[in-house]
């Protein structure tokens, strides 16, 4: 008994920097990701090309900045880049899937209206 809870207090004060250094890392990737990923261009994608827009916003995985990684150990670089990607993809996606939305409501609205009018005149 004595010999599992050592072994289990050991595992847990070695691996206690890497989530540390991973809990960092990802604050700093998310805060990255939400000022780098420009919104309105994945919004407009979605809303100028629909499904089209929000298909290729899915596709495109996006890259962290070099620039953060620079003189950092190799375990922030991997959770970093894992989570700036996660992020990143999902800012994206959202925005296209939302401008996706907006055309739809748009064009229904827009559509129902001309049919309307033309019915009238």
């Amino acid at each position: 008994m004595k010999q599992g809870l050592s072994l289990l207090l050991f595992v847990s004060i070695l691996t206690l920097p890497v989530v540390a250094i991973a809990d960092d890392a990802c604050s700093q990737a998310y805060y990255d990701a939400e000022t780098d990923t420009n919104a309105m261009l994945w919004l407009g994608a979605g809303f100028f090309l629909g499904c089209l827009g929000w298909g290729i916003a899915h596709a495109i995985v996006p890259s962290p900045p070099t620039v953060s990684l620079v003189g950092r150990s190799p375990e922030y670089i991997s959770a970093y880049s894992r989570c700036y990607k996660r992020k990143a993809k999902n800012i994206q996606t959202n925005k296209a899937f939302w401008g996706c939305v907006g055309a739809t409501i748009f064009w229904g609205v827009i559509g129902g209206s001309w049919s309307i009018a033309s019915g009238i005149i």
